[in-house]
């Protein structure tokens, strides 16, 4: 594959890069070295480091852990069932492979392809199987710049292109090589790295796009007519016609997809990059190729000789940095929120948010990493009462960016200082047909709605000490503008000043206790270090100057809480 990027963060960690498991044979000769592009020094090297590393394996501790690696069966020949019912393919040969080589327990187990990634509104969000830790890996993902807001990977083991796919003679008269899709009505699986923010990196013009929900789906839109094209990482579809161009929307290969802060990789890619150094895996490629009667996409000889010149082949086992603190603290954005998490028109998450969780975490001295997720998982409403979600209270995550310390919030989370002026406001449709007056003290004649979770609801309202009548509550923005444009409701109460399509209306009220915080599971022991790092941190100026430069680099005011003295104001 031209232009391969390698993938790897462990250049000071290598240390098992030498290493071949008893399961394959002694260390490799000269000749399969000349295989792997290395030299006589090369392998010189590698036997001197063996006897270190081999008493390095010994005193490792054994775990007990069983790591599983989740796939759904479908993906020939990578993974599938055979005849007999038995989970085979390239995936499972790979993993049983690597496993073994660093004496890991693992396990491949079966679920559908969502419990790993989902689509919602063209974003890609981790799945509840992977954020649950039902299991520890998703192999088979490409890796991609807007994936990179939401997981984790391994180094790559596959490469992979993309294409487009058309009914049989291609009536539609599709051409991948024009620069505008405008015309076309494209469809893609829910969760594919083939999605929307991939043709905005290619430069492409487009407009409709259904997200299917699986392939027999996808074609069957096509098939009907619904759909002109199916883009996806696919280059044979049974009774469809894949047009012969190639582009590419990851940023690196095939990995194995991880949840954000995963310990995984750190014993994975070693492990790896001893079998693909040792032979083991040109040899699996060759032989996959005649086990299964198909092409497996796997990556070129280059790799193995990129590998050895990018890793220090005397390294001292000793000097393996040791982590006091493996912990990882995730803080999730739904990356809906511009300027505060966004993704850029590449999909890179960016924003407020992301800038000022690294900088308190890199002034606290902790690992953390901002995860993607919609915003249900933090907070929802029912009844008119605000719970937790389903991904704060089951791990998925440590805390939510952006919320503000309401009064009936306090009774389901936990907040941190607030970092964040909040306001409230009411918007209406364009002209307010409605004739709804803010400053009215009886607010029954007219029918509000809010977004699920929110604080702008009816016991703020009550705090305001306005009388209402019907509240409704929609689950995400989109669905409350249309109940607005249709007359459903008359008024949308949200914490936002600017909302696209409807006009907010001049005046400002509070439904928050002191601003927007990071929000956090009752008990979390995220809210003790992060205000005394965030104190000290506002005491010395640089919030003040993250702030600033900020407004500048996103080009919108952010209204900081920048006075200090142990509460916000």
């Amino acid at each position: 594959m031209k232009g391969f990027t390698i993938i790897s963060n462990l250049r000071g960690a290598f240390w098992l890069a030498f290493i071949v498991s008893s399961a394959y044979g002694p260390m490799p000769t000269a000749s399969a070295c000349f295989r792997c592009g290395a030299s006589d020094h090369t392998l010189t090297q590698r036997m001197t480091a063996t006897e270190s590393l081999n008493k390095l394996m010994t005193d490792v501790k054994t775990n007990d852990k069983i790591w599983l690696f989740a796939v759904d069966g479908r993906k020939r020949p990578y993974n599938f069932l055979d005849a007999n019912g038995v989970l085979v393919g390239f995936d499972v040969d790979i993993i049983n492979k690597v496993c073994s080589i660093i004496q890991k327990q693992c396990k491949l187990v079966l679920a559908q392809f969502t419990e790993c990634t989902i689509t919602n509104r063209n974003i890609n969000y981790p799945g509840r199987g992977l954020m649950s830790e039902w299991f520890d890996g998703c192999p088979g993902y490409a890796m991609s710049v807007d994936r990179a807001g939401a997981f984790d990977f391994t180094d790559p083991y596959l490469a992979t292109e993309s294409s487009f796919t058309v009914l049989q003679g291609n009536p539609s008269l599709f051409d991948p090589d024009s620069q505008d899709y405008s015309s076309f009505t494209l469809t893609h699986l829910n969760g594919a790295v083939t999605n929307a923010l991939c043709l905005a990196r290619l430069k492409k013009t487009f407009g409709n796009i259904i997200v299917a929900a699986n392939l027999p789906e996808a074609k069957e839109l096509l098939l009907n007519g619904t759909a002109d094209v199916l883009f996806s990482p696919r280059n044979a579809i049974d009774g469809l016609e894949v047009l012969p161009q190639r582009v590419r929307c990851d940023s690196g290969g095939v990995g194995i997809m991880l949840k954000k802060g995963s310990q995984l990789s750190a014993w994975w890619n070693p492990a790896y990059e001893t079998f693909v150094l040792s032979g083991g895996y040109e040899e699996l490629c060759l032989q996959s190729q005649v086990k299964y009667n198909a092409t497996i996409d796997c990556l070129p000889p280059t790799y193995a000789a990129n590998l050895i010149e990018m890793n220090d082949l005397s390294f001292d086992p000793h000097s393996i940095p040791q982590v006091n603190d493996p912990k990882v603290w995730l803080f999730t954005v739904s990356g809906r929120r511009k300027p505060f998490n966004f993704l850029d028109s590449e999909g890179v998450l960016t924003g407020f948010d992301v800038d000022f969780v690294n900088a308190v975490c890199t002034f606290a001295n902790k690992n953390c990493a901002t995860v993607l997720s919609e915003f249900t998982e933090c907070s929802f409403t029912d009844r008119n009462i605000n719970y937790p979600g389903r991904g704060l209270m089951d791990g998925w995550f440590d805390a939510c960016t952006g919320y503000a310390d309401s009064l009936d919030r306090e009774n389901a989370f936990d907040f941190t200082d607030a970092y964040l002026r909040s306001g409230a406001f009411y918007s209406v449709v364009p002209g307010n047909p409605s004739g709804f007056k803010p400053d009215l003290d009886d607010f029954s004649p007219f029918t509000f709605i809010h977004l699920t979770g929110a604080y702008t609801n009816g016991q703020c309202l009550n705090r305001l000490n306005k009388t209402y009548n019907k509240i409704i509550i929609a689950s995400n923005l989109p669905e409350a503008k249309a109940k607005l444009l249709s007359g459903e409701a008359d008024v949308l109460f949200a914490p936002r000043s600017n909302i696209p399509d409807l006009e907010t209306l001049p005046i400002e009220v509070h439904c928050e206790r002191t601003g927007s915080s990071i929000m956090t599971k009752k008990g979390s022991a995220l809210v003790s270090w992060w205000n005394e790092a965030f104190r000290s941190y506002v005491q010395q100026g640089l919030f003040r100057q993250l702030c600033a430069e900020s407004v500048f680099k996103y080009g919108y005011p952010i209204s900081c809480l920048t006075a200090f003295d142990g509460q916000h104001n």
